[in-house]
């Protein structure tokens, strides 16, 4: 009461001068258990701020104890964890996680869990917002109680944010199954299309932290691809990218698994974004598997005339880039053995994948790219070369005028790339200028 109003009354002076308290520290610690719920909030700031400029951390303590007045706060601190009062426990929970040792933190778990399962939905996010840098720090303490963060359909949209995030926090190799299953069902909430964004921006988190989980969450995302929910497909898209070329970095990158996939499941694909991205990853990355992208090419051929636009940018783009390679392998100007590079990789506009090694690092842990030896690009350049100008031809009298122009850009593009290759001096630069230029931004 009286106690609490003085403290507050001088809260702000002595947040400047807290040498003043000196001489009531002791009492204060005693004092703070009578005062009301209001005043001990403000009074534990006010004596943790003093401990935390008066004692030593926890570990510059030598594996000695806390000193006799600091142990009095602690022990007062303890007490409070059993307050009525979610803002007094909160309170105590910041407080001892500055001021004890790591290994002691666990008896602030069970408290800080219960003020969760007792807060009305207006206080849970204060509550959370709380906890998260907990759960970063030492995610050890809440990991066992890792069901308290499934979200609920009726959550705040807030809420539901931030408990996905301590979601991905938590997730390890002993309960990533769990969370991604998880995750999983949150994404058929698509009444919830931003919630449903931010779960799939989960799985791809989780996946890229957690290698071993990688190989599902790539099969689940080429799944999402044609969804009826256009936030699911392209956020899925975005993750697919994401984790491609992370796994394009790795020495155990896959891809030459995961592309044949992508390229099969094309032809069920309907939404005109996810078409498109498939197209262009496979372009990106067709050095992976050779083989297979001329046969998409052909594929893609046949029903050109009724993609969308937005496709279409992107059939005329891998055309150019698969017949570059082709044309570069056949005159023996592709290096047999040469790991993934940015042009290769590319970020696509996809999410924020992790830097790779550079330099010699990278060159000794990148795989080596399946070897297509010059006699297959040259029994494969004649038709392809024909299939390219059938889509070129169509490009050049669609409707879109974007289309017509990238048709008539690349056109001209390897023309070029066609001069230079009669060139043996300018071969390779202009073949790798056609590939590398042939990559139209998706909308």
């Amino acid at each position: 009461g009286e106690g609490g109003s003085e403290v507050l009354g001088t809260d702000e002076a002595l947040r400047s001068q807290l040498a003043l308290l000196h001489p009531h520290f002791r009492r204060l610690c005693q004092d703070v258990l009578l005062m009301d719920a209001w005043a001990q909030q403000c009074c534990l700031d006010l004596l943790l701020r003093y401990c935390r400029l008066f004692f030593a951390a926890p570990e510059g303590r030598n594996g000695e104890g806390p000193p006799e007045d600091l142990a009095a706060f602690l022990k007062t601190l303890r007490l409070l964890l059993s307050s009525s009062s979610k803002g007094v426990t909160l309170a105590a929970v910041v407080a001892l996680c500055y001021l004890v040792p790591r290994e002691e933190l666990k008896v602030v778990t069970m408290p800080i869990l219960r003020c969760l399962r007792q807060a009305p939905p207006e206080s849970a996010h204060a509550l959370l917002v709380a906890l998260l840098p907990i759960a970063e720090a030492n995610p050890e303490l809440v990991r066992p109680s890792i069901r308290e963060f499934f979200v609920q359909s009726f959550d705040f949209a807030d809420v539901k944010q931030l408990k996905l995030k301590i979601l991905e926090r938590l997730a390890d190799e002993s309960n990533v199954q769990l969370v991604l299953r998880e995750l999983q069902a949150y994404v058929s909430w698509q009444s919830h299309p931003d919630f449903v964004a931010l779960a799939v921006q989960g799985i791809a988190r989780v996946a890229l932290r957690i290698s071993s989980v990688a190989d599902s969450c790539l099969r689940g995302l080429v799944k999402m691809l044609d969804s009826k929910c256009e936030v699911l497909s392209c956020e899925a898209v975005v993750a697919l990218r994401a984790l491609l070329q992370r796994r394009c970095e790795t020495a155990d990158s896959g891809l030459g698994a995961v592309l044949p996939h992508l390229a099969r499941y094309l032809e069920d694909l309907k939404a005109p974004t996810a078409r498109a991205s498939v197209v262009w990853i496979i372009g990106q990355y067709q050095r992976e598997e050779p083989r297979l992208a001329p046969d998409v090419v052909r594929r893609l051929a046949k029903g050109f005339a009724s993609e969308r636009q937005e496709v279409k940018q992107q059939i005329l783009g891998l055309s150019l880039k698969v017949w570059a390679f082709h044309s570069l392998n056949a005159a023996g100007a592709v290096p047999a053995d040469s790991g993934p590079s940015p042009a290769d990789g590319g970020d696509g506009g996809g999410g924020s994948a992790p830097s790779a090694p550079t330099g010699a690092a990278a060159k000794a842990s990148a795989p080596p790219r399946p070897a297509l030896a010059p006699g297959e690009s040259a029994q494969v350049l004649p038709r392809l070369e024909k299939i390219v100008d059938h889509i070129s031809e169509l490009a050049s009298y669609d409707a879109a005028w974007d289309v017509r122009d990238t048709a008539r850009a690349l056109k001209r593009l390897r023309d070029a790339a066609k001069a230079g290759l009669s060139s043996p001096d300018s071969s390779k630069e202009s073949a790798s200028e056609a590939g590398s230029a042939a990559a139209p931004g998706l909308a």
